[in-house]
């Protein structure tokens, strides 16, 4: 069974999820030395996908603005083996839609492959943003 962790050291993130990461502009370097100091903002969020081994598989980063009622998807990094199972990705969605239900925020994600996301129940905005509308 997966499970998210919140994590507090941006260190905690293995090398190879930061870069596997489409279309980034920065050295893998460049995002550990950005995020050095320790994550404790309540808004700017760093969570790991821990497997049954307590492996971590993946790691998400995401920003609530409670302002514009939203939740913001930065990043989702998923090893590539765990990308297209039954899993991982439902599993992080239905995370997803759980919290945009609870905190009535919307969530908004920029992302370049749409397909899969379309059909798990978000729609497309602008460009490479999609949405999950929690109302």
């Amino acid at each position: 069974m997966l499970k998210t962790s919140r994590i507090s050291d941006i260190n905690l993130i293995p090398r190879r999820l930061i870069n596997q990461i489409d279309r980034r502009p920065y050295t893998i370097d460049e995002f550990y030395e950005y995020y050095k100091e320790p994550l404790t903002s309540s808004t700017i969020i760093f969570e790991v996908i821990i497997n049954d081994e307590n492996n971590i598989i993946g790691f998400v980063n995401y920003s609530i603005d409670r302002l514009y009622k939203e939740i913001y998807i930065n990043i989702l990094s998923i090893d590539k083996e765990h990308q297209h199972d039954k899993e991982t990705l439902p599993f992080i969605i239905n995370c997803f839609k759980k919290l945009g239900d609870v905190t009535y925020l919307n969530i908004v994600w920029h992302c370049y492959k749409s397909a899969y996301f379309i059909k798990s129940g978000f729609n497309k905005a602008d460009g490479d943003l999609l949405q999950y509308s929690c109302h």
